[in-house]
C-alpha cells in the first residue's frame, strides 16, 4: 500500500494544481447563480423563471458553409464536455430546481440562467475542441409536440431552439465543434428523467407515432445543421433501454431518413450502442457511410463497480477497458467515441485509500489517455452541476487541474492546446521527402526497385488519356505524374486545390467533394493497419465497391508504386492540414480511407489488391508528417524560447572557453578579428602573404578559433586556392556578425538566464 502511495504520488507530481483565476471565476459565477436560485427557492412560494424559453433570443446566422473547414471539425480527434442539464435538467445534477416542479415532476425544467459565451472561451482556452449539447424534441419547435407528453407546452418552450442556434454559433467563436443530442426523444427511449420525463415509461419503441415523430424531428435537426461548419453531428437519441431486439432495424430506418436530405451523404451521425459495445461496433463496420458509435463508460453503477477499490478501477482503465475498447474501436474503423465518461467514484471505492486525490487523479487521468489513444474522441460528463465546487467526481469545471489535465491536446496534455501564427505557417509549409524516400524506405519488399531484387511488373509508357492517370517514360515523367497527385500542395486553405486546378471540372469536384480525415493510430501502434482490423475493412470495401471490370484498364496507374506514393502523399498531407489548424489530429481515419478508396477505385485510380498497400502508406504518410510537427513544436517550445534562447548562449560562452585554450595549446592556429583582416587583405591581394595562414592580428571579442589551419584548410578549398577574395569577405563577415549577434543575444537574456 504504502509503495502505490507513493508511486501514485509521484506521477501526479506530488501535488495538484490550484484553479486558474479563469476558472475560479467561472466557478464563482456558477455558485452565485446557485445561491440566488436556492435563496429564491426557500424564501417564496412561486419560483422565478431568470430567462424563460417562450422569450426567444436573436435569432444567429451561421456563417457561409465551407467544406475545407466543416472537414476538420468533423473528422478531427475530439477532446470534449457534456454540457448536460442545460436544455435537458436531470434532477440530481440540478436539485433545487425541481422543487419549482408541479405534479409528478414529469417535465423538463428551464435551467438556461448561468451558461454564456464565457463558458466556450475558456473551454477553447484550454483546448476542448467540441462539445455534446444534449436536447430534446420539445425544444426543437412547436411542430414536434403535437400527441405528446408536452402537447400543450409550445408557449413554454418557444424560444429554446433559438438559445441551442445561439449555443452552435458560440461555439464557433472559439472553433469548438458541436455534437447535438436528442436525449429527450418523444415517448422516452430509457424512462428516466435524463430523457426529459420521469415516470418510468419507455414508450417510444413500441409506439409508431413516436418512432415517426422522432424521425421527424431528426430530419428536420439535419436539414437545419448538415451544412454548419462546427457541426460535428448528430446523435440520434440516448441510451436506449437495453435489449430492444428491434434497435438495429429503427437505426436503419432514422439513418436512411436523415441520409435522404439533400448535403447529409458525408454528415456524420452518431448512434448510441445501448451498452452492448461489440454488437454495435459489428452494426457500424457493415455500413459504408459515416455512422459512429457512441459508447458510455462509467464505473458506480453496479454492485461489483461499488465495492471495487479505487487503484483496481485504475487497473482495469489500463488493462481489459482499453484491451476492448481497441479491439472494437479496431472493427468500427475507429468510428467509436466514448460519449460520456466521468471520475466518478463510490465512497466505498476510496474508502480504503491512503491518498483519494491522487488515486482519482490516477483513475481519471488514465481515462483520458486511454480514450483518448483508442478511440476519435471523448466527452466528459458534464460541464457542470449545481453542487460544483465540491463535487471531483461529476463537475468538469471543477476538476481540472486537478483530478484531470490542466490543458488538452490531441496529441496529449504535455502538449500545449494552441499555437501561434508563426508555428501555423511552418507547419503549412511542411514538404513531403522525394518520390525514393517515400519507395525506398516505406518499401519492405518494394526495396527490389534499387536492384535488391527483381522489379514489380511496372508498365513505362505515355501518359494515359484519363484524369490524373500518368504512365512513366523516365524518372522525369514519374516526377511529374507525383506533383500532378497532389506531391506538394501549396494552398493555405486545403490540400487539395493545387491538385484540383490541373484536373477537370467534374474530377475537381468529385475531390472537393469528399470529406478527407485519417489518423487515429494509437501512439503505441506504428502502423495503421493496426488499429483498423485489415480483414473487416477490406472486406467491406471490396464489397461495397462499384468499381466492376474498369479494374484492368489502366493497370501504370493502378500500380503499387502508385498507391505507395498516393497513399502516403494523402496521409502526409492531411496531417497537416489538420495540424494547422490548432494543432488538431485527424481521429475517423479509417472513414475517412474506407470514403475515399471507394473513390480512387471508381475513379480508375487504384486496384483492389492495392487497397491495403494505399491504406499503410497513408498510415506512414500521416505518421511522419505528424511526428516532424511534434519535432517543431519541440522547438518552438525548447530553444526558440526566451529561455531556450538563453541557456543555448550560455552554453555557447561556457563551450568557448573550455575549448579556446585547449586549441590554443594543442592546434596550430591563428586567431583574427575582423579589423585585423581588412587591414591585412589589401597585403593578400599585392601579394605580400600567399596563404591565409600567414594573416596575424589582434584578437577580438568572443572570435571562435574558426581562423586555426584546419578551418583555412576549408577556406583556401572554398575560395579556389584562396583567390575568390569577395567570397572570402562573406565567410569572414558572415563570422563576425554572428559574433556579435551571440554578444548582444546574451547581454538581453543574462539577467533572465540568473533567475532560472
Amino acid at each position: 500500500m504504502l509503495l502505490r502511495s507513493l508511486l501514485l504520488s509521484t506521477l501526479a507530481g506530488l501535488s495538484f494544481a490550484v484553479p486558474t483565476p479563469r476558472q475560479q471565476e467561472l466557478v464563482d459565477k456558477h455558485l452565485q447563480d446557485k445561491l440566488t436560485r436556492q435563496t429564491h427557492i426557500e424564501g417564496r412560494d412561486e419560483c422565478t423563471i431568470y430567462e424563460p424559453y417562450w422569450v426567444g433570443v436573436e435569432w444567429p446566422e451561421f456563417d457561409e458553409f465551407d467544406p475545407s473547414l466543416a472537414e476538420i471539425f468533423r473528422y478531427r480527434q475530439q477532446q470534449s464536455v457534456n454540457l448536460g442539464s442545460w436544455f435537458v435538467a436531470e434532477k440530481w445534477m440540478v436539485p433545487s430546481i425541481f422543487k419549482c416542479a408541479a405534479g409528478l415532476q414529469a417535465s423538463e425544467l428551464d435551467i438556461a440562467r448561468g451558461w454564456n459565451e464565457d463558458d466556450f472561451r475558456w473551454l477553447s482556452e484550454i483546448g476542448i475542441n467540441t462539445v455534446r449539447i444534449p436536447i430534446g424534441y420539445w425544444g426543437v419547435g412547436n411542430q414536434f409536440l403535437w400527441g405528446t407528453d408536452f402537447d400543450g407546452l409550445g408557449e413554454v418552450y418557444g424560444g429554446q431552439w433559438s438559445r441551442i442556434r445561439r449555443a452552435i454559433h458560440w461555439a464557433s467563436l472559439y472553433n469548438i465543434g458541436v455534437l447535438l443530442d436528442l436525449h429527450g426523444a418523444p415517448g422516452s427511449a430509457n424512462g428516466q428523467h435524463i430523457s426529459g420525463t420521469s415516470d418510468t415509461r419507455v414508450g417510444l419503441f413500441a409506439d409508431e407515432f413516436n418512432l415517426q415523430r422522432t424521425e421527424d424531428v431528426l430530419v428536420y435537426l439535419t436539414e437545419q445543421l448538415a451544412y454548419v461548419n462546427n457541426m460535428v453531428g448528430i446523435q440520434l437519441i440516448n441510451e436506449p433501454q437495453y435489449g430492444t431486439e428491434w434497435l438495429e432495424a429503427i437505426y436503419d430506418r432514422w439513418l436512411g431518413a436523415m441520409r435522404a436530405v439533400p448535403g447529409a451523404e458525408d454528415f456524420p451521425l452518431y448512434i448510441h450502442d445501448a451498452f452492448d459495445l461489440g454488437r454495435y461496433a459489428g452494426y457500424v463496420a457493415g455500413r459504408s457511410d459515416f455512422v459512429v458509435e457512441d459508447h458510455h463508460s462509467y464505473f458506480v453503477y453496479t454492485d461489483e463497480d461499488a465495492h471495487t477499490p479505487a487503484w483496481l478501477h485504475g487497473q482495469h482503465v489500463n488493462g481489459p477497458v482499453r484491451m476492448g475498447l481497441e479491439k472494437e474501436s479496431a472493427v468500427a474503423r475507429r468510428n467509436l467515441v466514448i460519449g460520456e465518461w466521468s471520475c466518478a467514484l463510490t465512497a466505498e471505492s476510496l474508502a480504503g485509500e491512503d491518498d483519494p486525490a491522487n488515486s482519482r487523479w490516477w483513475f481519471c487521468s488514465s481515462q483520458e489517455a486511454v480514450y483518448r489513444n483508442v478511440s476519435a474522441g471523448y466527452y466528459f460528463w458534464s460541464y457542470k452541476t449545481e453542487d460544483c465546487d465540491q463535487n471531483p467526481n461529476w463537475c468538469f469545471l471543477r476538476s481540472v487541474g486537478d483530478a484531470l489535465p490542466a490543458t488538452f491536446s490531441a496529441f496529449g496534455p504535455d502538449n500545449p492546446p494552441h499555437i501561434n501564427a508563426q508555428e501555423t505557417d511552418e507547419i503549412k509549409q511542411l514538404e513531403l521527402p522525394d518520390i525514393d524516400t517515400i519507395l525506398g524506405d516505406l518499401a519492405g519488399t518494394f526495396s527490389s526497385w534499387f536492384g535488391l531484387g527483381a522489379a514489380p511488373v511496372y508498365r513505362r509508357d505515355r501518359p494515359h488519356e484519363h484524369g490524373n492517370g500518368y504512365g512513366h517514360d523516365d524518372d522525369d515523367h514519374f516526377d511529374a505524374w507525383y506533383k500532378h497527385n497532389g506531391g506538394i500542395w501549396q494552398t493555405e486553405e486545403t490540400q487539395f486545390e493545387d491538385f484540383n486546378q490541373t484536373k477537370s471540372a467534374e474530377e475537381a469536384d468529385s475531390d472537393s467533394a469528399r470529406l478527407a480525415i485519417n489518423n487515429g493510430a494509437s501512439q503505441a501502434k506504428p502502423m495503421l493497419n493496426n488499429m483498423i482490423d485489415p480483414a473487416t475493412f477490406i472486406e467491406t470495401l471490396q464489397s461495397t465497391s462499384s468499381y466492376g471490370a474498369a479494374a484492368n484498364n489502366d493497370p501504370a496507374i493502378m500500380s503499387e508504386a502508385s498507391a505507395r506514393v498516393r497513399g502516403y502523399s494523402d496521409g502526409f498531407g492531411l496531417a497537416r492540414k489538420f495540424a494547422a489548424f490548432n494543432l488538431s489530429k485527424v481521429g475517423f481515419t479509417g472513414q475517412w480511407i474506407s470514403s475515399n478508396v471507394r473513390r480512387l477505385i471508381e475513379n480508375n485510380e487504384l486496384l483492389n489488391e492495392n487497397i491495403q498497400t494505399y491504406s499503410d502508406h497513408f498510415g506512414r504518410g500521416l505518421q511522419d508528417a505528424e511526428a516532424e510537427v511534434l519535432t517543431r513544436k519541440w522547438m518552438w517550445e525548447t530553444i526558440f524560447t526566451n529561455k531556450g534562447l538563453g541557456l543555448a548562449c550560455a552554453g555557447v560562452i561556457a563551450l568557448e572557453s573550455i575549448l579556446t585554450p585547449l586549441i590554443v595549446k594543442y592546434v596550430p592556429y591563428t586567431e583574427i578579428d575582423w579589423k585585423a583582416y581588412m587591414q591585412q587583405v589589401k597585403m593578400f591581394r599585392e601579394g605580400s602573404i600567399t596563404h591565409y595562414d600567414q594573416i596575424e592580428g589582434d584578437t577580438g571579442p568572443l572570435v571562435y578559433p574558426a581562423a586555426h589551419v584546419y578551418s583555412y584548410t576549408a577556406l583556401y578549398h572554398l575560395t579556389n586556392a584562396g583567390t575568390d577574395i569577395e567570397l572570402a569577405q562573406y565567410i569572414f563577415t558572415g563570422i563576425y556578425l554572428l559574433t556579435l549577434t551571440l554578444i548582444l543575444d546574451t547581454s538581453i537574456h543574462i539577467t533572465f538566464i540568473g533567475t532560472i
